[in-house]
């Protein structure tokens, strides 16, 4: 997941560092998702993020008691 988001960073932000005004970050994205490779790893990088964030909740609810059934 770390890659991902390194990757995702490096190619929407980072690159274009100086100048954010003027960079079209739509364009820029669409362009990279045109390959295949890329596109996939863009997927499983958010099917990642989703699953770390669905664990961190389950977590959070469990530790604080609310998946306890009385």
């Amino acid at each position: 997941m770390f890659a991902f988001l390194f990757f995702h960073l490096w190619t929407a932000r980072l690159v274009q560092i100086r100048d954010h005004s003027s960079v079209d970050l739509f364009r820029l994205i669409q362009a990279a998702l045109a390959s295949r490779w890329i596109a996939a790893l863009y997927a499983a990088g958010i099917l990642a993020a989703i699953v770390h964030l669905a664990a961190g909740v389950w977590t959070f609810a469990d530790a604080w008691g609310l998946m306890r059934t009385r």
